[in-house]
């Protein structure tokens, strides 16, 4: 009886030890931001600040890690689980294409890798900007929204790093990295692998030494039967409340994953449907604050120009929903505005939104 007694301690020993190892290990190998970092800065010396009663312009863009629209990948519903070498060289040289040709101010770039299997180990920053004129971006600030050294997932095993970039022309003075809320219906073990979602702050001086603050964001998909769409943007709301009441003039773009209401809900099909609710949380932030698209450019009899989203399957070919905004200050006068969607449907399963804001004179 001894004997027994003293196996069934060894053995809850050691898989105590093995279950240990277990957890320290994936906790290493993957992820743990703070609520609030500071995100390192590159910057020109020579880079200007913005001019007083500017002109600004501003693009915005999911470019889905240069993969292509020739693919459709696992987690919407697919077989493939990376884009080809040549689809990943082919898309960035089509994305620096609209970026030259747009030739924004602020570009703010969601679902960017780096060091990421799917591909290859690459800095996709750096790819694109290779792309363009030397210089032409002498300011940008990044942070990871995605990273682990392996994800046990068997259309990923690998390592993974994804991430938000804002590139400038302007000198951006400091940058931080604000955690948004994480789905709390998801196990411990699931959030250390899951995607760490955040809003990338770059705070720019103006001329006038008025500041103005860019947000970039990409918010939870997926995150149906509980209320993290909601938490999510009731947290941004909160932040720009927080600028509005400091005097700050601001734009926030991103990939949102929110429908702007019922009235687009409806126009999707049943498989469509089960991504969103029928009230968005966007609401949050659209009864509040001035968004591109606005309700009613998505109203109007030119709704179809202003979809953002293409469904991620190689023979849809035109943006069929709105998921993508840019929402901008009070002290901000829109000017120009669109969406390049069938111009870009072969490149991302986003299309870019562009707006040129004027500064109002104090």
């Amino acid at each position: 009886m001894k004997k027994i007694k003293k196996i069934s301690v060894y053995t809850s020993s050691v898989l105590g030890i093995l279950i240990a190892g277990f957890l320290i290990l994936a906790w290493s190998i993957n992820y743990h931001p703070s609520p609030i970092e500071e995100v390192a800065v590159q910057c020109s010396e020579n880079a200007p600040g913005i001019k007083q009663n500017a002109r600004l312009k501003v693009l915005n863009w999911n470019i889905q890690f240069l993969g292509g629209r020739q693919y459709h990948f696992f987690y919407s519903g697919g077989q493939d689980s990376r884009p080809s070498p040549d689809a990943i060289e082919t898309t960035a040289k089509g994305i620096a294409t609209i970026l030259q040709r747009e030739n924004p101010d602020i570009v703010l770039l969601q679902e960017v890798d780096e060091n990421a299997a799917r591909t290859d180990f690459s800095d996709q920053t750096k790819l694109l900007l290779e792309k363009l004129p030397e210089n032409v971006y002498p300011c940008r600030a990044e942070t990871f929204y995605w990273k682990s050294a392996y994800i046990p997932h068997p259309q990923i095993s690998g390592r993974v790093g994804m991430k938000l970039v804002t590139l400038s022309k302007y000198a951006i003075t400091s940058a931080r990295r604000l955690s948004l809320p994480q789905i709390v219906s998801q196990d411990f073990l699931t959030r250390w692998f899951y995607l760490k979602r955040a809003v990338l702050e770059t705070t720019f001086k103006q001329t006038d030494n008025k500041t103005f603050i860019a947000l970039n964001t990409h918010l939870d998909a997926f995150a149906q039967g509980d209320d993290t769409m909601q938490r999510q943007v009731m947290f941004i709301r909160n932040l720009l409340e927080e600028h509005d009441s400091n005097g700050s003039t601001w734009i926030i773009g991103g990939d949102f994953n929110l429908l702007p209401g019922k009235f687009q809900y409806e126009e999707l099909s049943p498989e469509e449907r089960k991504y969103y609710n029928p009230e968005s949380e966007l609401k949050f932030l659209t009864e509040k604050y001035n968004a591109i698209p606005s309700k009613n450019d998505l109203t109007s009899n030119e709704k179809q120009s202003w979809f953002t989203a293409v469904t991620d399957h190689p023979d849809q070919k035109k943006p069929n929903r709105t998921i993508d905004y840019i929402f901008y200050s009070s002290s901000l006068v829109r000017k120009e505005s669109k969406v390049l969607g069938e111009t870009t449907a072969i490149i991302s399963d986003h299309a870019p939104i562009v707006a040129t804001f004027q500064f109002e004179k104090p």
